[in-house]
């Protein structure tokens, strides 16, 4: 998986993705969501650096680079790597996962993590609950602590946006400290 990832990272750099700057008239010139988290993942300098191993692993394992790469416009909260240990998807397990894991339980959760359209900081935290591409919904909470994405499951912490507002040509990411889980 490191290798895949490493392609992808060495793919993504070659295309100028890392530094590329915000075009005046819009996204142009932006990297795509998957480009814009191997790009920082792959860079020393961002402070998301070595945090989404886990999260490329899977978007990569369940087939779902081409969907998020698309022009449609989308809102990922995407996971930090602590995220996926603390339930136990490190990256080698996410390679060894069977087909139907995948096609079960994997890419629902990914889904779940996914909402359409392009929902800036100040949409989601006005927002009671977001839709996700799994057809679920999470839950919006702020309080003095912060901003909070709530799953339907009772035993889940919730994950606390930790990161806002990177925007990209398809969309927006938020960077969140919990892997969300549907019910």
């Amino acid at each position: 998986m490191r290798k895949t990832i490493a392609t992808l990272a060495l793919a993504a750099t070659a295309v100028g993705v890392a530094a590329l700057p915000a075009a005046a008239d819009g996204h142009m010139d932006e990297p795509n969501i998957v480009e814009a988290a191997i790009a920082a993942n792959s860079d020393p300098a961002s402070p998301l650096y070595e945090e989404l191993d886990s999260l490329i692993a899977a978007v990569v394992r369940a087939d779902l680079v081409g969907a998020l790469s698309a022009d449609r416009n989308l809102t990922v909260f995407a996971p930090v790597d602590s995220a996926f240990d603390a339930i136990g998807l490190t990256p080698d397990v996410i390679e060894g996962l069977t087909d139907e894991a995948v096609a079960n339980v994997l890419v629902p959760v990914l889904l779940y993590h996914v909402a359409p359209g392009e929902r800036f900081a100040a949409d989601v935290v006005s927002a009671k609950q977001i839709r996700t591409l799994s057809k679920g919904f999470i839950g919006v909470k702020v309080d003095d602590m912060g901003a909070f994405l709530v799953d339907k499951n009772e035993d889940s912490p919730d994950a606390e946006i930790i990161a806002t507002d990177v925007d990209v040509s398809n969309g927006v990411i938020h960077v969140i400290d919990q892997v969300l889980l549907p019910a």
